[in-house]
């Protein structure tokens, strides 16, 4: 009987195969082989040190971090991964001086009227110290001088005379960035009562007799009046009370008006 060599082949699929005669022959499995565990597969210098396997910690802001480096021997767990051996670490030391922690960012703000408004805002690194400790570095950037942050139109403008306020006009105020953190107020578009406005009018009084502390109306009146510029001027009103008209009686002496605001007994 004649063979076909053209036809003869292997094919193997699980485990088996189909030789050149249509016959399967069987072959076995070979087992997969991983190092055994705990078998050092490389040390790892200088590793962050997690808190939670013993590491040292800071605390910022009320956030921990960790502080620490160590070297750690990575392990074969037997069946082909591994792990970092973490009960015997070595070179343990605080983190390097200048090696960034973490970063806080955020806003200043002014209160103006009870509103608040931001005048600019920052950047906080913070730094390990080489110690186990940090420190700190903030960059600021402020709004620039003359920012407008709000306004109010129409003040009500008062002038105080005698201890008492009264409404001499209104104004718009306007508060701007000072360009370092702060900020001023501006008072524009004054309008204030027209000169010459009547404010308000006291009576002049003349001590009678002089260290009495007795005090009598003279008939004049000391008159204040708008200045049209948000101020006041004074004027004398009324006039001296007639001479020989009677003032009081001190027990001894009588005492009368000379017409020129004084007294004569």
């Amino acid at each position: 009987m004649g063979v076909d060599f053209h036809w003869i082949g292997t094919t193997i699929s699980s485990g088996s195969s189909h030789n050149g005669f249509g016959k399967i022959v069987s072959f076995p499995s070979v087992p997969a082989s991983f190092p055994p565990y705990g078998t050092l597969l490389e040390t790892l210098t200088a590793q962050e040190y997690p808190i939670a396997q013993g590491g040292g910690e800071l605390t910022i802001n009320g956030t921990t971090y960790p502080n620490q480096v160590a070297d750690v021997n990575r392990l074969a767990d037997g069946v082909g991964g591994s792990f970092l051996d973490w009960a015997n670490v070595s070179n343990v030391a605080y983190k390097s001086n200048g090696n960034t922690i973490t970063t806080a960012s955020g806003s200043y703000f002014v209160n103006i009227n009870g509103s608040n408004y931001s005048v600019g805002s920052y950047t906080t690194t913070y730094f390990h110290n080489g110690s186990g400790g940090y420190y700190d570095s903030t960059d600021s950037s402020y709004s620039s001088y003359g920012t407008y942050l709000t306004g109010q139109t129409g003040v009500t403008s008062y002038i105080n005379i005698a201890g008492t306020d009264y409404v001499n006009g209104s104004y718009d105020v306007n508060y701007y960035s000072d360009g370092a953190g702060s900020y001023y107020s501006s008072n524009d578009n004054a309008s204030y009562t027209s000169y010459g406005t009547f404010i308000v009018g006291f009576n002049n009084q003349t001590e009678v007799p002089s260290g009495s502390s007795n005090y009598f109306d003279n008939g004049t009146t000391n008159n204040y009046y708008h200045d049209g510029s948000g101020s006041s001027y004074t004027s004398i009103g009324g006039s001296y009370i007639g001479y020989g008209n009677f003032i009081t009686n001190d027990g001894t002496y009588d005492y009368y008006w000379d017409g020129n605001g004084g007294y004569y007994t």
